[in-house]
């Protein structure tokens, strides 16, 4: 096992086995839009191996049932990603930014969280569209675990009273084991799906609050309205999957919100909550398709490199894509797509090989509801299961192109989704990452004003005091390697090398059976930091020179 802590300049240690099969128009790391967020453009990327553990037996098992994923490590991925992501160094600081960022930037003062507002969690449930709410396969759903994680930090360090979070999807169904695994320790929460019953509630539509689509052509443009929990809401967690999509290519956080809105005189299709309809010009799939589709009895053209994407108005929305305070994508288990049955091992680099593939074990999060997008999609087409598919192909950047330049797009649309003639400004920044290889952005590199992928701490955040029991000794054993040896501490515990610059060489786990000691063969010269974290957070910092 590997745990992946390391700033975004890392060079992982294993490769990509196969090249994408698709490759974008724009060159790599040309950054275009407006970056946003405390440290602009920043998207961060949590991956640890300890998180997940199902064999795969999918003969009356399944991914989510119990054991399979680790609370314990999921949790400390949840607090070094709202970390991170800030730049704090206690999670409670971390959301008071949070907080604060969002309200400054929205003309609403220097205040963190108030007492009386009120969050939405925007759910992906797409799979789970069983009316008695039973996950009957394997297919990709919110992790529970990660979830639970979610709330612990509303309720219990954000200080969110429960009954002033709503967790929702509604245009699907919060499924049995999503629900039984929260509802215990978080009962007065608000679950709100599209029928309600069994200790969910129904999704009603605000009529008050319509999304205007931008483009004329657009059916029902001026008679989609949001849902009452978002427009009454103060902010909102976009808590998307990191997933492939066999028409869109991929769906992360934009499109999320395909399942947010109602449509008048729908009623026949699920409710009214569907982006489908009879035809094209009601279907929004056939706005957004990246290629000629046909299937399923949908048939949709394809929709070139600058032109209009619904996904924009969805993104810019007063009520939606701008009230969000955190976009964030569960990457536990990743499915092929939307439709499949099972999760799937990835092969690149940092998750698994082409001989020994692994689950994805990850999250990403944002401030920059473009960027991670953007980022989503580098890692999903740097895939090789992705590319063996043609998972993403033709103009499967075109949405993001557009939400980037929002005030002054290709397509000349003027994007204004709540129709009153104020035009949408950039939505966040966009590019492509170097290669697959280093995954550097432009602020990574110091070349622009675009992404910065951080995929470890910050080495401003780096411990800088010993605390608590752990202690540890470095030694030079005969074969030319370092030996770790830590005791007493309490297991398991994680040993982490960094480089002074804060990226990360070296990490390993110390238990009991290995009688604390873990050994590294140095691939670098020059000034280190070990850090060793035990299971109660503890932790001992030592400066260390490699000769």
């Amino acid at each position: 096992m590997r745990i992946t802590y390391a700033i975004a300049c890392t060079t992982f240690i294993a490769s990509i086995q196969a090249a994408p099969a698709w490759v974008p128009t724009d060159n790599p790391n040309t950054p275009i839009g407006t970056a946003r967020g405390i440290h602009p453009g920043r998207v961060v990327f949590v991956h640890d191996t300890a998180a997940t553990s199902w064999n795969g037996d999918t003969v009356g098992h399944h991914w989510w049932d119990a054991g399979n994923i680790n609370q314990r490590v999921v949790d400390s991925m949840f607090s070094h990603t709202v970390r991170w992501l800030t730049g704090a160094s206690t999670d409670s600081a971390a959301w008071d930014q949070l907080f604060r960022s969002y309200n400054q930037t929205h003309g609403r003062g220097n205040n963190g969280y108030q007492a009386g507002e009120k969050i939405a969690v925007k759910m992906n449930c797409n799979q789970s569209q069983n009316p008695n709410r039973a996950w009957t396969d394997n297919s990709q759903n919110p992790s529970p675990p990660l979830v639970y994680a979610l709330l612990r930090h509303l309720v219990n360090i954000a200080m969110v009273p429960q009954a002033n979070i709503t967790i929702t999807d509604p245009s699907r169904f919060i499924g049995t084991p999503l629900y039984n695994y929260l509802h215990t320790d978080f009962p007065n929460v608000h679950y709100v799906d599209r029928t309600g019953g069994s200790g969910r509630e129904a999704a009603v539509a605000d009529t008050l609050h319509a999304v205007h689509f931008s483009n004329d052509t657009v059916k029902y443009k001026d008679s989609t309205f949001i849902a009452s929990c978002f427009a009454g809401a103060n902010y909102l967690i976009n808590y998307g999957l990191l997933r492939g999509h066999n028409l869109a290519c991929i769906t992360v956080c934009a499109k999320n919100h395909f399942g947010s809105i109602w449509k008048k005189g729908m009623a026949a299709t699920n409710g009214g909550w569907s982006p489908a309809g009879a035809d094209p010009m009601i279907h929004l799939h056939g706005f957004i398709s990246p290629i000629v589709f046909s299937k399923w009895g949908w048939s949709f053209p394809q929709r070139p490199n600058g032109t209009y994407s619904p996904l924009v108005d969805l993104m810019g929305h007063k009520d939606l894509g701008e009230k969000t305070i955190l976009f964030f994508a569960d990457g536990l288990y990743a499915a092929l797509h939307q439709s499949s049955v099972n999760v799937f091992k990835w092969r690149s680099a940092p998750f698994g090989t082409q001989s020994q593939p692994d689950w994805s074990s990850c999250m990403l999060a944002s401030q920059d509801g473009v960027a991670i997008e953007s980022v989503a999609l580098d890692f999903i087409r740097s895939e090789p299961t992705y590319a063996d598919s043609d998972i993403v192909h033709g103009t499967a950047d075109n949405y993001i192109h557009e939400a980037a330049q929002a005030n002054a797009p290709a397509s000349g649309m003027v994007y204004d989704p709540e129709g009153d003639g104020s035009r949408l400004t950039s939505l966040g920044a966009h590019e492509h990452w170097n290669n697959a290889t280093s995954r550097q952005y432009s602020r990574n590199l110091g070349t622009g004003n675009g992404i910065e992928l951080v995929s470890g701490q910050p080495s401003s955040a780096l411990p800088r005091k010993i605390k608590g029991r752990t202690g540890m000794s470095i030694i030079n054993d005969r074969n030319g390697m370092l030996a770790f040896h830590a005791a007493p501490i309490m297991a398991p515990a994680t040993i982490v090398l960094y480089e002074m610059t804060g990226k990360i060489v070296w990490s390993a786990d110390l238990s009991a059976a290995n009688s604390f000691m873990a050994r590294w063969m140095p691939a670098v010269t020059g000034g280190l930091v070990a850090v060793l974290r035990d299971a109660f957070g503890s932790v001992t910092r030592q400066e260390i020179v490699v000769r």
